[in-house]
């Protein structure tokens, strides 16, 4: 952001907003350097690009969710395996890997829950899906993590209250 846009917007926030909406949307096991380019195209074009901060046309985020489902599709369509030998705390996948630097083995992925839940009417149990320890983005199985980045957006007054409310109403409708 600093590199594209003007000095005055760093002290908003809205570029920790961008890559915590963008890190919400991705499975756990990409590799830290396509997140990366994914955020830096996301705030680069997808927001100072297109008009700055509440012009853009595109949300940031998802702007660079889909340079990257466009660039690295089976990347972003891979979820990796929750193992039984592995602690909830382990790192999966080769997220700290430099590009192209690693030895490159094959994943074992599993169905996210809703695909369970569709092809084979299997339910996942509500803790895994609390706590996120299940296939599938952050922001779709983790409902922990959604309520402390809602609290996080609340908190710095990014969030209207009439939006979240008004989504809870309808699902409990």
């Amino acid at each position: 952001e600093r590199l594209l846009g003007n000095r005055g917007s760093l002290g908003d926030g809205s570029a920790a907003i961008t890559g915590i909406l963008l890190g919400l949307t991705l499975p756990a096991g990409m590799p830290m350097w396509m997140a990366f380019m994914g955020g830096a195209l996301g705030i680069g074009f997808g927001k100072l690009l297109f008009g700055g901060l509440g012009y853009n046309v595109f949300n940031p985020a998802l702007f660079g969710r889909a340079f990257l489902q466009a660039a690295f599709p089976v990347a972003i369509t891979t979820w990796p395996a929750v193992g039984r030998r592995l602690s909830w705390w382990s790192l999966r996948g080769d997220n700290l890997a430099l590009p192209f630097m690693s030895a490159h083995t094959d994943a074992i992925t599993a169905a996210t829950p809703l695909g369970l839940m569709k092809f084979e009417t299997k339910g996942t149990a509500l803790f895994n899906l609390f706590i996120g320890n299940t296939g599938g983005s952050l922001g779709e199985t983790s409902a922990l993590l959604i309520l402390l980045c809602g609290g996080y957006l609340a908190w710095r007054q990014f969030l209207n209250w009439r939006i979240p409310l008004s989504i809870f109403a309808t699902v409990a409708v």
